[in-house]
């Protein structure tokens, strides 16, 4: 994988499955990367595991309040968004 430094990453699901090995794989190329679940203490759980730079962020992709809170956070927290 394309090394991926300063690129802001939004991974929604990554706290497990598919989602997970993503945002793990965007995680060793260098990407900045915030995982999402509808519960915040498992998305902060997944964060830490993954690395001390990866966000955890609380997003509800049913809720479009939920998904403009996420990404606006995401955005000031990573100083940019690159990828969803």
């Amino acid at each position: 994988m394309a090394q991926l430094s300063e690129t802001g990453v939004l991974v929604t699901g990554g706290t497990s499955g598919l989602g997970r090995s993503m945002a793990h794989a965007l995680v060793q190329a260098g990407a900045q990367v915030a995982v999402t679940s509808r519960n915040r203490d498992r998305a902060l759980a997944a964060a830490a595991q993954l690395g001390a730079e990866v966000l955890g962020i609380e997003l509800d992709v049913r809720d479009a309040s939920s998904v403009s809170a996420a990404i606006e956070s995401t955005y000031e927290k990573l100083g940019g968004l690159d990828v969803l």
